[in-house]
Order: structure tokens, then sequence, then C-alpha cells
């Protein structure tokens, strides 16, 4: 139990040693995090709108090369 106590105390040590770099790394991971969860919910989003009734089927005319 002891060890343990002492382990975080050192680990608190530790980051507030490097308090710029701990800060820079929790935002960057935080940052990361949100893009990982707003994209695919923006693509969802959007490909959801345009399946909605009454838009004009869209087609595409093949050019031959």
């Amino acid at each position: 139990m002891n060890y343990m106590l002492v382990n975080l105390k050192l680990g608190f040590r530790d980051i507030w040693k490097h308090k710029f770099f701990f800060v820079v790394c929790v935002a960057f991971l935080v940052l990361f995090n949100n893009v990982q969860l707003l994209l695919p919910a923006t693509i969802y989003y959007m490909n959801r709108a345009e399946d909605q009734p009454g838009d004009a089927l869209k087609s595409f005319n093949l050019i031959y090369t």
C-alpha cells in the first residue's frame, strides 16, 4: 500500500515537472477524440440528408474513352 502512494506522489511530481508537455498531450488527445467522433457523425448525417424522399434522382452520363 505504501508503494502505491509513493508511486502516485512521484507520478504527480513528474507531471508537475513536465506540465507543458502534459497539457499539450492532453489537448492533442481531446482534439483527436473530438475529430474521431464528429467526422463519422457528419458523414452519416450528410448521407442521411441526401436520402430524404422528394429529392431528384441523380444520374451520370457515361463517357467512353
